[in-house]
């Protein structure tokens, strides 16, 4: 039954261009960022706002999580509190966790034994902890390689689903944040939508699929999400690239058209295309990437591309000077522009787990939102706004 209604909604969404009247009220959405600066400073905003809604689960509520990495102990902590209070907790992880269960009073060991003031999960269906392993899943020295469910890679998910909360049912959460103390010191993204049945209902079924650990080529249906919200599922091995769909549909013939970018890993060459045919246009492109030469990004394509409008940001370089302790994990666009021709700029936040490279969109598990709402704009833009600003401030010499 929820399969046809999806399947009807999102035909309906097929008619209903996104420039029509907005059904859905998002002003209760909820969004959270980590500003470390550039300083070596680690902040905890991310983290404590994920403690504060586990510890607040009521009993008989369930809690679902799917995440890359996990190693953080409080986190595991609170998790073991509230299924202590009745309160269905459930994991999928990428199998490279699975060694961490070994180390004793990790956060996966707290998580499968329990801890001296709490005994391990306790859960509805078993298992509690899913750790995937994928097709390719082997082991090098102490990494674990292919811990993707679906995909050939990893899975790279980091979203957290509440069946309730104070004041709220069918809670979502998505992250650009894996569980690992690094990230403390990057500037990550958390959005949160509460009382959105249709929302929850997709990541489940997203959620179940994943627990399969089934290798799937295509696709994992796209969720449509009333007038607001569309989340695409990955890996897409078979099929097209929906960002770029989306960058195409673009066009910048009213003034104060933008586009702001903020991405961890940066390698898809028409996607920069793109966005330098969007600055010739008159759109103001403007593109922080951060440089990782373990995995070739920004990738000399995308480099050429962009030119002055992309900033790089010193990162676990070869030389000791290269290395810069707090950097971005995002992995977000920002657009202020006509989409199909319309005669006023639409506002379109992308954010999630997807980077822009290859691995995310044909490898590995992951989501990535759309949400087009101004005032979830202006905040996701004040925050691009301050990883610039933070980043001149500390005098940062940007890579060229």
């Amino acid at each position: 039954m929820i399969a046809k209604y999806m399947s009807c909604l999102a035909f309906a969404m097929i008619l209903s261009p996104l420039t029509q009247g907005m059904a859905q009220d998002l002003s209760s959405v909820e969004m959270v960022f980590n500003t470390p600066g550039f300083s070596g400073r680690s902040t905890l905003t991310i983290e404590d706002k994920v403690i504060e809604m586990i510890d607040q689960a009521p009993p008989r509520s369930s809690i679902h999580m799917a995440y890359y990495e996990f190693e953080q102990v409080s986190v595991a902590e609170a998790l073991l509190r509230a299924s202590s209070r009745g309160v269905d907790v459930r994991l999928i992880l990428d199998g490279n966790n699975k060694r961490n269960g070994k180390i004793l009073g990790s956060s996966i060991d707290l998580l499968l034994h329990g801890s001296e003031q709490f005994p391990a999960l306790s859960c509805s269906e078993e298992p509690c902890v899913k750790f995937c392993d994928g097709p390719i899943s082997f082991k090098a020295g102490k990494k674990h390689f292919g811990g993707s469910c679906h995909g050939l890679v990893i899975n790279h998910n980091k979203f957290i689903l509440f069946s309730e909360l104070p004041g709220a049912k069918n809670v979502v959460v998505q992250t650009s944040a894996n569980l690992t103390h690094n990230q403390l010191r990057n500037y990550n993204d958390l959005i949160i939508f509460r009382d959105d049945e249709v929302l929850y209902d997709g990541f489940m079924q997203y959620w179940k699929s994943l627990l399969k650990d089934d290798t799937k080529l295509t696709a994992f249906k796209t969720l449509v999400d009333r007038n607001h919200v569309k989340v695409y599922f990955f890996p897409r091995l078979i099929g097209s690239d929906p960002v770029l769909k989306l960058l195409k549909r673009v066009s910048c013939q009213i003034p104060g058209s933008m586009v702001r970018v903020s991405e961890a890993s940066f390698t898809r060459k028409d996607i920069a295309k793109e966005l330098q045919r969007l600055s010739g246009e008159g759109c103001d492109v403007k593109v922080i990437a951060r440089l990782d030469q373990r995995v070739h990004s920004p990738s000399k394509g995308v480099i050429k591309a962009l030119g002055a409008d992309m900033k790089i940001l010193p990162f676990k370089g070869k030389l000791e000077s290269e290395k810069l302790a707090n950097t971005i994990h995002t992995k977000l666009m920002l657009i202020d522009a006509s989409i199909d021709g319309s005669p006023e700029r639409i506002p379109v936040v992308l954010t999630g787990s997807h980077n822009l490279d290859l691995f995310s969109l044909k490898t590995n598990d992951e989501v990535l939102m759309e949400v087009h709402d101004r005032a979830i704009f202006q905040r996701y833009l004040q925050f691009w706004n301050q990883i610039l600003a933070d980043a001149e401030s500390a005098n940062i010499q940007f890579v060229q």
